[in-house]
């Protein structure tokens, strides 16, 4: 949210005199020639699945009736990237991440048994982490502005349950990150795009309806909230509940988690799949922390608060069956934009990492 994000980052700023420290030296430029490059070559491979395929399975009715009913989020800033990249499907997420530290034995009895998680890359991201623990982490977000080719999509909005980490091509070098459910609103594209890798995809409505967050009534230290409620249970209570306060902390560690933490993990290849009963395909969204909507007065803001998820008959998300609470986590609130290329082959998407965007 523009404004809220606003009046929380004038909270922090004091606490940092300069930007966020990213690396030793001198930083690259962010559209280099490499960058490009490398972001050129990734539109060029080969989809599994052709998205016209996709967009031809919707009912003709319920694209028109979406389209005519369809809102927008009123506080996200516009696509940054857009006129840079117009052949290219873009946009931006406004989100807030948090990480829930589950322990190790139940994320690795969620993530399928074929794939090695890769804890000696979370150790070298984030030493201090907990043993024995995994960092879960739980995207609350909004996809805004989303355009390509001439054609533009409604926002939509989407809770992400995403497990990193994982060593999907067996090279104990490419990080993957494994996303198996996924709340999301009633947006056809978004719920028939994200069928096809195998994610578990809910039907939910939200509150607010087209924001990543808003503010706490009655609050007076800045928190904020975000609630989703599944189509699946009857209880009138939010099924998925959040409430974050904004902290101060460090300009490098944002609530404990550097932001190249966030940056690493966002930028992994995501894949649904986990078993033959589905056809294996990666996503690859390169997310770009280092524009105008990670700057100055937007720049990210580290979060601190409790999350609380009904048992998967009420909720839908079927890998915590019952549930579960989670207090005192860390995170960020943050709006990126993004480039997307859908269906790919995971072994075309072998080493790719951050590019440091």
């Amino acid at each position: 949210m523009m404004y809220l994000h606003l009046y929380l980052g004038l909270t922090v700023l004091a606490a940092c005199a300069t930007q966020l420290a990213w690396s030793h030296g001198k930083e690259p430029p962010l559209f280099s020639p490499k960058v490009i490059e490398e972001i050129e070559r990734l539109s060029r491979l080969p989809p599994l699945i052709n998205v016209t395929q996709i967009v031809s399975s919707i009912d003709p009715t319920v694209l028109a009736f979406f389209f005519q009913n369809s809102t927008n989020s009123q506080n996200s800033q516009p696509n940054p990237i857009a006129s840079t990249f117009p052949n290219l499907t873009t946009g931006t997420i406004n989100a807030s991440y948090a990480v829930l530290p589950i322990n190790y034995a139940q994320a690795r009895a969620i993530v399928p048994s074929q794939y090695k998680i890769m804890t000696e890359s979370i150790e070298k991201l984030i030493p201090f982490f907990p043993k024995g623990k995994y960092p879960l982490v739980l995207s609350t977000q909004i996809d805004h502005d989303i355009q390509g080719n001439g054609i533009r999509i409604p926002d939509f909005t989407a809770v992400q349950f995403r497990f990193p980490f994982i060593d999907l091509l067996g090279d104990g070098y490419s990080t993957s990150s494994y996303i198996p459910n996924m709340m999301v609103s009633d947006n056809p594209f978004a719920i028939a795009g994200a069928q096809p890798y195998g994610e578990d995809t809910v039907r939910s409505t939200f509150d607010p309806a087209k924001e990543p967050y808003a503010a706490l009534p009655g609050s007076t230290d800045g928190r904020i909230y975000f609630n989703a409620s599944s189509t699946i249970g009857g209880s009138s209570a939010a099924d998925l509940q959040v409430v974050y306060v904004p902290q101060s902390g460090s300009c490098g560690e944002l609530g404990d988690y550097p932001l190249t933490f966030y940056a690493n993990v966002t930028n992994q290849p995501y894949f649904g799949c986990a078993n033959s009963s589905c056809l294996l395909t990666c996503g690859n969204m390169i997310r770009f922390f280092r524009t105008n909507l990670t700057q100055g007065r937007f720049r990210p803001i580290g979060i601190m608060g409790n999350v609380s998820l009904a048992a998967s008959a009420e909720s839908g998300v079927s890998i915590f069956p019952q549930g579960g609470v989670w207090r005192g986590v860390k995170g960020v609130n943050v709006d990126t934009a993004f480039i997307e290329n859908n269906y790919l082959r995971c072994e075309d998407l072998k080493g790719f990492h951050y590019l440091g965007i």
